[in-house]
């Protein structure tokens, strides 16, 4: 039946298509509403209708809830769920792809210029000799590494740190000399020291634990260094590909696998919300309600506490983690005890 009505309403619009270049005034008016009108009944657009309608209904329509509750199957809330939470991710990771696809030119052109100007960053003069017994090198210490001029400053900033340098190499410092060197990383004989955090921490590699498994002394130089630059063209190369592959990912791929994750996540939630609202009508109150019945009839009362975990940190800056429970149990607890009968007594007063 559903293609049935797909290939009538593409065979109805090309015709439409076609008989419009001879036709004018009046009839291409009636045409075309007639055309938005069969379009608005076609299968795709009733089904998009049907879903945003559910989510509106879910949000605030007990009597929507009744006929979930006559449902004999939870296939259509499930399904409902999934997709609430795919179109939610996709209208999250469009900005995302929007900002990779305008960072590709920009991409392009940093790429140029690492090609341009990276073999030259090392200085001609330097040599670093790495063996058992620590560093050597063939230059006045300390020797500083600078920024080049054209990169620009903040890539030396991280939180709170500042950094003058990239490198200092001094092989009578110490590993206490690295906050006062300036530096980003320091060589010193026998370590090699970097940050750890944006708090003024930093990490030491011994350079013993790296020339370990090594029998011969390691070199660097400008053309070992050149070497690794150049091999490393062809990766940078690839750059604005894998920029536009993981845009196209972001707003294809990625909203299924990911709704996929959360839905499983959300299900798992639910069976505790559910198991408690469950005990307390069924058991307490005396409803008439399954476990299943509950948990189909919560798929649609989560719509709003899911919209509240996608959208309040946007809007607030910060999650309130606990506002889309307690709404859940609240809403939850109206709906229930709105569409929920009262237990028979007639059995209990007859053999009475």
């Amino acid at each position: 039946m559903a293609d049935t009505q797909r290939h009538f309403c593409r065979g109805w619009v090309e015709t439409l298509r076609c008989s419009v270049s001879s036709t004018s005034g009046d009839a291409i008016s009636w045409r075309l509403y007639s055309a938005r009108t069969l379009l608005l009944h076609c299968y795709p657009v009733k089904l998009i209708q049907n879903f945003f309608l559910t989510i509106w209904r879910s949000i605030w329509d007990s009597a929507f809830y009744k006929e979930v509750l006559k449902r004999k199957r939870s296939a259509p809330s499930l399904w409902y769920l999934y997709w609430l939470l795919v179109v939610l991710l996709f209208v999250q990771l469009v900005p995302l792809a929007i900002g990779i696809f305008q960072s590709i030119d920009d991409a392009e052109r940093l790429v140029m210029q690492y090609k341009e100007e990276a073999p030259d960053f090392y200085p001609e003069e330097l040599v670093v000799t790495l063996s058992k017994d620590g560093a050597q090198t063939n230059v006045r210490e300390p020797y500083t590494i600078p920024l080049p001029e054209h990169v620009p400053k903040d890539i030396l900033e991280d939180g709170d740190l500042h950094f003058d340098s990239i490198m200092t190499i001094n092989t009578r410092a110490s590993i206490e000399d690295y906050q006062d060197s300036g530096s980003m990383f320091l060589l010193t004989k026998d370590f090699f020291v970097y940050p750890e955090n944006q708090r003024g921490g930093y990490s030491v590699l011994p350079l013993k634990e790296v020339m370990k498994d090594t029998e011969n002394d390691m070199v660097i130089d400008q053309m070992l260094y050149q070497d690794i630059v150049s091999a490393s063209f062809s990766l940078a190369d690839k750059i604005p590909v894998l920029l536009v592959t993981l845009g196209v990912l972001l707003i294809t791929l990625a909203p299924f696998f990911g709704g996929f994750f959360l839905w499983i996540g959300q299900l798992i939630s639910l069976l505790v919300v559910v198991l408690i609202l469950w005990l307390l009508f069924d058991k307490i109150l005396k409803r008439t309600c399954t476990y299943g019945s509950v948990f189909r009839l919560s798929l649609h009362g989560t719509t709003v506490p899911v919209l509240l975990k996608f959208f309040l940190p946007t809007i607030l800056g910060f999650a309130l983690w606990w506002l889309p429970g307690i709404y859940l149990l609240t809403w939850m607890t109206v709906i229930l005890h709105t569409v929920l009968p009262q237990k028979s007594t007639r059995k209990k007063l007859a053999k009475a």
